[in-house]
C-alpha cells in the first residue's frame, strides 16, 4: 500500500452535524470522518460515471485497494493527528494542571507524537505551550507551541421559504478556517492509502469533483467548498513530520496501532480487535442523498465506529456496511481501517 497526502484549504465555511463522539464538541464540528468523505465520493462517483463508476469506486475499496483517513487539521506547515487513546503507565512530574489541559488536547503536531508517546509510556515528562496563551500573555518558556484553534465557530439565521406561505427561520452552525494576517493558514488534509497509481487518479478525480460540490451539511447553500493546495507522496522523502507518517504507516511490528480513521472490523474481528484495546466510541447515522433511492428523505441505520485515535493490540480490515433501511440500492458506510504503527 502506498499513501498520499492531500490537503485541503477551504473557501467557505463548514457545516458538520452534531457528533456525539468523545472529543470536544468543538473540534468534532471542524472535522468529518473518512465514512462521509466516502459516501460523498461515491455521490460524485454517480454524478460523474454513474452506477459502473460507482461498483468501480466500491470494489477498489472493498478490497483494500483505496483507503481513507479521517480528516485532520493543519496549521500553516505544521500537520496535526488524533490524540492517542490511551492513558500514561506511570504518573511523571509536571504542573497537574497542564496535565488536565493535555487530556482535552484533542489534536497533536506530528513532530510531537514521538514525545507524547513516551509520556503515555512513562519515559519521560511532556510540556508544551499553548498558542493561544501566547497570544494573551506574551512569549511564555521555550517549549513546543500547540495550537488548540484553528478557526471560528458561528451561527448564521438562514429562512426556508420554499412551498411555505410564511417564512420559517432556521440556525445552522458553521466553522470557518483561519486564513487572515495574524492567524497562520489552517485547514484540513487527508490521508489516501492506494495500490497502484490508477487508483490514486481515480480517487484524485472524484475528490477534484467534490469540491465543487461541497462536503458536510448545507452544501446546496454553499457551505464545505474547498481546493486541494498540496499533494504530498509520503513514500518519497519530504520532511520530519512526513517521513515519520510514512515509517509509521507502513510498521507492522509495532506492539499497538492507532486508527486513523472511524471504523469497525468485522464480526469475525471483533474479539481479537477489542482485547486489550482503548478506545472512544462515535455515533454515525445521516439521511440518504441519492435521487433514485426513495420518494423522500430515507434515514442510513445508526451504528457505533472506533474513533479516530483508538489503540489496538492487534491491527483489523475492518469492512464497508450496507446501512440501507429500505430503498433502491445499498447505502455503503465505510468502515475499513488505516493504521499507524505505535509503540505503547
Amino acid at each position: 500500500m502506498l499513501y498520499y497526502l492531500c490537503k485541503l484549504k477551504f473557501s467557505t465555511a463548514l457545516h458538520i452535524g452534531d457528533s456525539s463522539s468523545a472529543r470536544s464538541l468543538e473540534t468534532s464540528k471542524m472535522v468529518f470522518g473518512a465514512d462521509t468523505l466516502f459516501s460523498a465520493l461515491c455521490h460524485e462517483a454517480v454524478t460523474l460515471g454513474g452506477r459502473d463508476l460507482l461498483e468501480c469506486f466500491y470494489q477498489l475499496a472493498r478490497d483494500d485497494k483505496l483507503l481513507f483517513s479521517d480528516s485532520m487539521p493543519y496549521c500553516g506547515e505544521t500537520l496535526y493527528m488524533p490524540r492517542p487513546v490511551a492513558q500514561a503507565r506511570h504518573k511523571t512530574e509536571g504542573d497537574p494542571r497542564l496535565r488536565k489541559r493535555y487530556k482535552k488536547m484533542s489534536y497533536l503536531p506530528v513532530a510531537l507524537m514521538d514525545n507524547y508517546l513516551a509520556y503515555l509510556r512513562g519515559e519521560a515528562n511532556f510540556e508544551v505551550s499553548f498558542a493561544e496563551d501566547e497570544d494573551k500573555a506574551g512569549a511564555l518558556e521555550k517549549q513546543p507551541v500547540v495550537h488548540t484553534k484553528f478557526g471560528r465557530h458561528s451561527t448564521v439565521a438562514k429562512v426556508s421559504i420554499q412551498g411555505r406561505e410564511e417564512t420559517e427561520p432556521f440556525h445552522v452552525g458553521t466553522f470557518t478556517f483561519f486564513d487572515e494576517p495574524g492567524h497562520e493558514d489552517c485547514g484540513l488534509y487527508i490521508i489516501v492509502g492506494y495500490a497502484e497509481e490508477s487508483v490514486r487518479l481515480l480517487a484524485l478525480r472524484l475528490l477534484n469533483s467534490l469540491s465543487f460540490s461541497g462536503i458536510g451539511g448545507k452544501t446546496s447553500a454553499g457551505y464545505g467548498r474547498f481546493t486541494v493546495s498540496d499533494e504530498i507522496f509520503l513514500d518519497e522523502v519530504c520532511d520530519k513530520q512526513t517521513d515519520w507518517l510514512k515509517q509509521k504507516l507502513h510498521n507492522s511490528e509495532s506492539s499497538s496501532f492507532m486508527l486513523l480513521n472511524l471504523a469497525l472490523p468485522k464480526e469475525e474481528e471483533m474479539a481479537a480487535a477489542a482485547e486489550e484495546s482503548t478506545y472512544a466510541l462515535e455515533r454515525r447515522g445521516g439521511f440518504v442523498r441519492s435521487r433514485d433511492y426513495g420518494g423522500t428523505f430515507y434515514k442510513k441505520k445508526t451504528g457505533y465506529l472506533f474513533a479516530a485515535g483508538s489503540v489496538f493490540k492487534k491491527p483489523f480490515r475492518g469492512d464497508i456496511f450496507d446501512v440501507a433501511v429500505e430503498g433502491a440500492h445499498p447505502v455503503y458506510r465505510f468502515g475499513k481501517a488505516m493504521f499507524l504503527g505505535v509503540d505503547l
